[in-house]
């Protein structure tokens, strides 16, 4: 069609950039030219040899160092400004392509640094700390926002439209899915992870103390808490009373206004007195009333603090602290290639996750809504999640197709739902779902309605009705197995949701629906691939990682391990995680490690009896009675009818000798559970090692007609009836016991489970 312009791909970039060069011979520019004095510019469009690229620019950001240069220049040189830069490969030399992989119309991240490539920083990877790029004391230096506009070719800025990449430069792809915007926080997360990752050593159940929430402080909470971070503390001024709410919702488990409460008493009192493992100061112009503070609210011995102050001098700076605390001091400055590229890949991982959250969450209130539909397929269509996306578009336009009538039908039943008007809005659901005229994305939605409602049952029926009526329509599948697993009926659930994996292969929700009712069957094997597709989607998504370690465990993969320690970062205050990790552990006869995370989740949750049990129970395998029997005396004392706690406090006190304790253990827990074995054969050893043999005998009598199939049973009876010198009922145990023996050990070789001892 005339007029039409043709779709652009990377095959034509070059002759965009032709066209572009033609119209424009200069490119415009803001230049500092003194304290806080910007002249807008035009500066020659450069050429560009082989080994060279010209970016187009889409977003600069601005630091805290920018605010301060801009008011005092180090110099009386013009700068072009803007040293986080984000943009499109417009013109790319074919030797820089062959180097460095990025072509024409790629969305880039180019570091502020131009090193030389030859020096030993280079060759070690730390090119920040490269000579060629240090202005500060090199007046020849290149860095991206801080070189003289003066050297040719002039474009060593953001704040510019076009941007001069050299051979040298260090530039990094942007994600699929990440908008120029969202790149645009890539240095400030890039030094959270160089700072506390890197420098500070930040990691799983580390416990931090971050001065200052701004950007940097903020980036590294969140960075902080995606490495797992037990305990973050955030600090700041009354002024950053906004910044601190951020930071909770950013992941800090406390903040503290240091004008209105003594942080460092704060501090002591959120972590008992034992000080934090990291400081990481953030503060800008704060002096030395930071680093003060970071040195007292260190642990006791070794803890780190990361500093990015730049004071020329720190009167009576506390040496002796430092050294008798054994104080790792560090210096913030800048970040390294990896660092980046881990920032890049934390910001791929959370934006659309949010985004699609959000655009989920306005679904569930106004499912007829075909606005909503459309927002969710854009959100799918940035997510590359095409099957989606398309189910989305399709389903907007057809709400909108239904009709004002229905439109408002479904609006009214909402209504009534909400009043708890349940009656009414049932009987608009009726009408609703009878009527052929109604299309089946409103029959979905008028079944959202009722789930939102917890009728639960009343929706099953619209949800079915639109999957008869539209056999492709992925929601009307996905819809009715979730409903189904909700009402525990989870062996039906199977086919909608396969039904519903097979339309859209690549759908999160649906994988991991599905892989539920496989884990729930016992079918892990079926389940693992449908998680392993759903973690894809979303990497670090608790629930997900939990179902999907619980799997490999239960299929006795080494993989398990490392599955549930993501899950346990993911989700440090969910001790279900931590318990599964400690399982895994011990399959893979990591008995230290097991111990380990054990005494960890007492440490973060000193109330739960399954916790102290959990250690319990691993000394006990671990032949430390004597430990163990604390953690089992403890968890019994805290949850009193567990029976896993008494019969491991009756086992423990028997291998002591204290057999007259574990006795009255053992007796505990016949009361609560008349016929446990382990209890009755428990009391029965006890009382022949206490010499009470005909108690013994009694009590081993009594348990017979409840367990006959029991080989341990019959072989405690035949060794009392032993020691009662009674040698033909210790033969007829004896030869039943051999019998139900040889059934045990035949049943295992035949890999089916034996009868239970």
């Amino acid at each position: 069609m005339a007029g039409t312009s043709p779709a652009m791909t990377p095959n034509n970039w070059n002759a965009l950039f032709v066209e572009v060069v033609a119209v424009v011979e200069k490119v415009v520019a803001a230049v500092r030219t003194g304290p806080s004095k910007t002249e807008i510019r035009e500066f020659p469009m450069p050429d560009i040899p082989e080994d060279a690229a010209l970016m187009k620019m889409e977003v600069a950001g601005i630091c805290g160092t920018d605010v301060k240069l801009y008011k005092t220049p180090p110099s009386s040189t013009p700068v072009i400004m803007g040293h986080e830069n984000i943009g499109t490969i417009a013109k790319a030399g074919r030797e820089f392509t062959r180097r460095k992989g990025f072509r024409e119309g790629d969305l880039v991240f180019v570091e502020h640094y131009v090193a030389c490539g030859k020096c030993e920083w280079c060759h070690l990877g730390q090119y920040r700390h490269c000579e060629n790029t240090d202005w500060r004391y090199n007046p020849d230096a290149i860095r991206y926002g801080y070189t003289s506009a003066e050297k040719a070719p002039h474009l060593w800025g953001g704040f510019a439209q076009f941007v001069y990449l050299p051979w040298n430069a260090v530039v990094h792809h942007v994600p699929k899915g990440v908008t120029p915007e969202l790149a645009g926080l890539v240095t400030p997360m890039a030094n959270g992870v160089e700072w506390s990752l890197f420098d500070g050593g930040v990691g799983y159940n580390s416990t931090v103390l971050i001065q200052g929430p701004g950007q940097q402080g903020l980036s590294q909470t969140v960075i902080c808490k995606q490495a797992g971070a037990s305990l973050i503390i955030v600090t700041g001024t009354s002024k950053d009373t906004a910044r601190l709410e951020v930071a909770k919702k950013l992941g800090a488990d406390h903040v503290i206004d240091v004008e209105s409460e003594d942080p460092l008493a704060r501090i002591m009192e959120i972590t008992a007195r034992k000080g934090v493992d990291v400081v990481l100061d953030c503060t800008a112009g704060a002096g030395t009333i930071p680093v003060l503070l970071g040195v007292e609210a260190l642990k006791r011995k070794a803890g780190t603090i990361v500093v990015q102050g730049e004071m020329t001098d720190f009167p009576n700076f506390p040496i002796g602290r430092v050294t008798v605390k054994f104080i790792t001091i560090k210096s913030a400055r800048g970040h390294s290639f990896r660092a980046c590229e881990l920032a890049l890949a934390q910001l791929a991982a959370g934006e659309f996750d949010r985004a699609l959250e959000n655009a989920q969450a306005a679904l569930r209130e106004s499912p007829w809504d075909g606005a909503v539909h459309y927002t969710l397929a854009r959100v799918y269509h940035r997510l590359g999640q095409a099957q989606l996306a398309g189910e989305e578009f399709r389903t907007s336009q057809r709400l909108k197709a239904a009709g004002l009538d229905t439109a408002h039908r479904l609006l009214e039943c909402a209504q009534h739902l909400e009043k708890a008007e349940k009656q009414e809005a049932l009987e608009i659901g009726r009408q609703l779902t009878e009527s052929e005229q109604v299309a089946p994305e409103a029959l979905v939605a008028l079944g959202v309605l009722y789930g939102n409602a917890a009728l639960h049952a009343e929706a099953l029926e619209p949800f079915r009705r639109a999957a008869e009526r539209d056999p492709a329509l992925f929601q009307a599948h996905y819809n009715t197995g979730l409903t189904l697993l909700k009402l525990g009926r989870t062996n039906e659930a199977e086919a909608p949701l396969r039904r519903a994996v097979e339309l859209i292969p690549q759908s999160f929700d649906a994988s991991s629906a599905l892989a539920l009712v496989y884990v729930a069957a016992n079918r892990h094997r079926e389940a693992i691939p449908l998680l392993e597709s759903a973690r894809r989607t979303r990497p670090g998504n608790p629930r997900i990682l939990g179902l999907l370690g619980t799997a490999y465990l239960r299929t006795r993969s080494e993989k398990a391990v490392p599955v549930l320690r993501a899950a346990v970062r993911a989700a440090p205050q969910d001790s279900k995680f931590y318990f599964l990790l400690i399982e895994a552990l011990q399959s893979g006869k990591d008995e230290y490690g097991a111990l380990k995370v054990a005494q960890e989740v007492v440490r973060l949750f000193p109330g739960l009896a399954e916790a102290h049990l959990a250690v319990a129970q691993q000394l006990a395998r671990m032949g430390r009675y004597q430990d163990a029997g604390r953690y089992f005396q403890t968890a019994a004392e805290m949850a009193p009818s567990n029976l896993s706690a008494l019969l491991g406090l009756g086992e423990v006190l028997h291998k002591r000798a204290d057999y007259e304790g574990s006795l009255a253990v053992y007796r505990r827990t016949l009361a609560l559970e008349p016929q446990n074995l382990s209890a009755q054969l428990g009391v029965a050893r006890n009382l022949a090692l206490l010499g009470r043999l005909e108690e013994a005998r009694e009590a081993l009598e009594r348990a017979l007609p409840q367990h006959p199939q029991s080989a341990s049973l019959r072989f405690e009876l035949a060794r009392v009836y032993t020691r009662l010198q009674e040698p033909e009922q210790a033969a007829e145990q004896t030869r039943i016991f051999q019998q139900l023996r040889e059934k045990e050990l035949a049943a295992s070789d035949a890999g089916q489970s034996p009868e239970p001892p």
